[in-house]
């Protein structure tokens, strides 16, 4: 007995502008506003929280999505960054982010017993494929060389720098791995001082659009996170007011500002500049 094929059903047309407008709008239950400009839009069964995204795919490139959250987070926390590190390998450097993220977790704890307060971290891959990381930090930089040949033996620990020879093509001599690391990592630009107020902010929102450095390197496996934060820097908020509004209530509040998201077809999670 032959059993007949059903046949495909056919894909949903899309949606006009209008219909997704009518939509999302219809989720939204108002917004969370920072007083120092920027917004939250609440959409229903969000209940003010980040939800749930289901499995997690791996990671290619710094998505939007993640880039968006890593400059809202640093806009919205009371935390001041003054400092910023740099994390580099040497001539060897691993190409799984199982390791290299055992690497940062061991040097972030060093620094956490350090003294360098709450922070956020991100990677980015160099011309050579090797990942380095950055640290925002709440300390100032050290003033003494003691304090930064700390840092530079406590990443050289971190991350397993092994003390073996190799050949210099540059200047054809033989070095050590373990004594470049160390000059690397103790340089003055390792640990630099963060000037001004907002200098955090305009640094992330630079490295964001960067894109070029958030490509993954095709032999480099299991990137993981791009980012991540210290837990008081997102408890500790700028104060904050909560607003409930629909969809259409934040479209006219958005017009009053002149605000571009105003005609968007979906509102995003996050806006910037609001006044």
């Amino acid at each position: 007995m032959q059993h007949k094929k059903t046949p495909p059903k056919a894909a949903p047309a899309p949606l006009s502008s209008d219909e997704l407008r009518a939509l999302t709008d219809g989720q939204v239950t108002g917004v969370v506003y920072y007083k120092n400009g920027y917004g939250h839009v609440l959409r229903k069964g969000q209940a003010g929280a980040n939800p749930g995204g289901g499995p997690r795919r791996e990671i290619f490139t710094l998505s939007a999505k993640s880039r968006n959250q890593l400059l809202f987070t640093a806009c919205t926390t009371s935390v001041r960054f003054r400092s910023l590190i740099t994390l580099t390998y040497g001539v060897e450097f691993p190409l799984d982010g199982r390791t290299v993220k055992r690497h940062l977790g061991r040097i972030l704890k060093s620094l956490t017993r350090g003294g360098i307060g709450q922070y956020i971290w991100f990677i980015e891959f160099q011309k050579r494929g090797a990942p380095h990381f950055h640290i925002l930090a709440e300390c100032d930089p050290p003033i003494s060389i003691d304090r930064r040949t700390w840092l530079a033996q406590s990443w050289a620990r971190a991350s397993e720098t092994r003390d073996v020879a190799y050949s210099s093509i540059r200047d054809r001599t033989t070095r050590h791995q373990i004594d470049a690391m160390l000059v690397s990592n103790r340089h003055r630009d390792a640990w630099q001082a963060i000037r001004s107020e907002d200098g955090s902010i305009r640094y992330l929102s630079k490295y964001a659009l960067k894109t070029y450095q958030k490509e993954v390197p095709v032999v480099y496996r299991n990137v993981g996170r791009f980012w991540g934060a210290s837990r008081g820097v997102a408890s500790r908020k700028i104060p904050s007011v909560k607003l409930e509004m629909s969809g259409a209530d934040l479209r006219v509040w958005l017009a009053s500002i002149d605000h571009t998201a105003r005609e968007w077809d979906v509102v995003p999670k996050f806006l910037f500049g609001l006044t």
